[in-house]
């Protein structure tokens, strides 16, 4: 069993950028919905001036950190997760249905990533929890439950949100698809709270455990 502090901070660090990249990101987006909304919402010229005006330069360097921030986070929550999946397995919790690999795997395979990673948490926060000695009263809630059903509702607004952007023949139909990546970036700050607090959760209760196997194991020469 190892510590995933390290690992942990890192994701914590780049949860935190990224929360206070998608407000500015949010204040841009509300100001080109404005700007959208004084147009005419009759077709615009097929020429790429008229998309560099819609995003505006701020607008793609706020984009362009927030995909760099976000695949920084992407990989060291993989990371994080398949190290407190398998520090369960290694703790000899025997309610495991699936091989640590699958914190990893579960978010790569095309409709199973819907319903995978949710699952495989699931497994890593009840087997932390069991192994924790955590009574059931401290934790009502599921927080896993509330992690994944944010981030679904985050990237299904922002799907639809590029969408839509990518169909849009006039100013009209760009404000709208600017709308839902409005609402986006907005439940994305729930979202980024809720990881937070499980991401920190997970570490603490596995770190007490490493500490008390620690003091507790005969030391041998």
């Amino acid at each position: 069993m190892k510590s995933a502090r390290n690992l942990a901070r890192i994701v914590c660090a780049t949860l935190i950028a990224l929360a206070l990249l998608r407000i500015v990101d949010m204040v841009l987006t509300y100001f080109r919905m404005q700007s959208l909304h004084e147009r005419p919402h009759g077709v615009w010229p097929s020429t790429q001036g008229s998309w560099d005006d819609v995003l505006d330069a701020p607008s793609r360097l706020v984009s362009m950190v927030l995909l760099a921030l976000s695949i920084v986070c992407y990989i060291a929550f993989l990371a994080w997760f398949y190290r407190i999946h398998r520090n369960v397995a290694e703790s000899g919790y025997k309610k495991m249905t699936y091989t640590s690999g699958w914190a990893i795997g579960s978010f790569l395979i095309p409709f199973f990533n819907l319903i995978l990673p949710y699952l495989v948490m699931k497994e890593a926060w009840e087997g932390t929890r069991f192994l924790a000695k955590l009574p059931q009263s401290q934790t009502p809630r599921n927080p896993v439950w509330d992690w994944w059903g944010l981030t679904l509702l985050q990237f299904s607004l922002g799907l639809i949100s590029l969408v839509l952007l990518s169909r849009a023949t006039n100013f009209g139909e760009a404000e709208r698809a600017f709308s839902f990546g409005f609402f986006s970036k907005l439940f994305g700050i729930p979202a980024t709270i809720v990881a937070l607090s499980l991401v920190r959760l997970i570490t603490g209760l596995q770190d007490d455990m490493l500490a008390e196997r620690t003091y507790t194991e005969p030391t041998t020469k």
